[in-house]
């Protein structure tokens, strides 16, 4: 019986088309599809394996629980300077859904600047909303 993807998987796939599919040293065998001057990193807020004093060693750091999966940073130019406007991405299998963190913070983010932020639970979904805001070539 064939494994159905879950969130890493639509995740990680979605990672390899914004770096061109790299090899294993790195180098790009496509055009990447993440657009010049663009950052995006992932911050590992979860995880399964982690004891409650970890827990408490990585708030203390500032780990913020329901931070996006992805964040995007974009250049963008105005007349004071080049100043760059940050994007969120949750992943989600399909059918998820947000967690009580998650709906308390993505809320928060938008309000202290974030300039947009979404949800997706398809790799078409997540390349429009890259698309829409000039994230990608």
């Amino acid at each position: 019986m064939a494994k159905v993807p879950d969130e890493f998987d639509y995740q990680r796939a979605f990672v390899i088309w914004l770096r061109g599919n790299p090899d294993r040293n790195g180098v790009p065998r496509t055009t990447p599809a993440l657009r010049p001057g663009v950052e995006f990193w992932h911050t590992p807020n979860g995880g399964e394996r982690r004891d409650a004093f970890e827990g408490k060693r990585l708030k203390e750091l500032g780990v913020l629980a329901g931070v996006h999966d992805l964040l995007f940073l974009r250049p963008t130019r105005f007349t004071e300077g080049t100043f760059g406007l940050l994007f969120g991405m949750e992943w989600k299998r399909p059918g998820g859904r947000l967690s009580n963190a998650q709906r308390d913070v993505h809320p928060r983010l938008m309000a202290a600047g974030m300039a947009a932020s979404c949800v997706v639970d398809n790799l078409a979904d997540a390349r429009e909303f890259c698309r829409k805001h000039s994230l990608t070539i």
